[in-house]
């Protein structure tokens, strides 16, 4: 598997997983569900080809809404490619030669993307967004803060050490109270 083929695959699973919205919008829906399940099997098969082929397909039966919804899925495709590679994520090319090897690197990268986006969502959810409220938490912001939560080692005598992770301030305590994440007792 090529290089290149590697982000088709990742596209078209973004894209294929936006369209699943649409199933239930207009009376083609019994249609445009084949068509998606279609997409999804050839996804998982690596028939990149066949789900393009279904993906045009269910935008040909509902070109209207697809478009609307393309557009704003095009602009969250983009934003997630920008966030894996310069952004959030950071995640530069890798050069593998087998096939398993690059299916395991996009099985990360998208790992690593759902979970920033559930970060997004739950940190939304309790501090609004930045249109609501200018202080409120971003994702960037969220990691930042929670990585002064550093694992400290004491050394009690040559060969012992003490691990303790120091108390989270305020500001931590709320964000990994809207992140629903429970530090372990010390």
């Amino acid at each position: 598997m090529e290089v290149h083929t590697e982000f088709i695959t990742v596209w078209l699973g973004i894209a294929i997983m936006a369209c699943g919205s649409l199933i239930a919008q207009n009376d083609t829906r019994r249609e445009i569900r084949l068509h998606f399940e279609r997409a999804q099997t050839a996804l998982k098969a690596s028939q990149l080809e066949t789900a393009a082929d279904e993906f045009r397909q269910i935008l040909r039966l509902d070109p209207k809404s697809a478009a609307a919804h393309a557009n704003v899925s095009l602009q969250k495709v983009e934003r997630d490619f920008r966030q894996m590679k310069t952004g959030l994520l950071e995640v530069r090319p890798v050069f593998v030669r087998k096939e398993s090897r690059t299916r395991g690197h996009i099985f990360c990268c998208l790992l690593a993307l759902k979970l920033s986006r559930e970060i997004e969502r739950r940190l939304q959810v309790a501090f609004g967004t930045t249109d609501q409220n200018p202080h409120a938490v971003t994702t960037a912001g969220a990691l930042a803060a929670l990585s002064r939560l550093c694992l400290l080692e004491y050394p009690v005598d040559e060969k012992t050490t003490l691990p303790r992770l120091p108390k989270p301030d305020a500001r931590q305590k709320e964000i990994l109270k809207a992140l629903a994440i429970q530090l372990p007792e010390q």
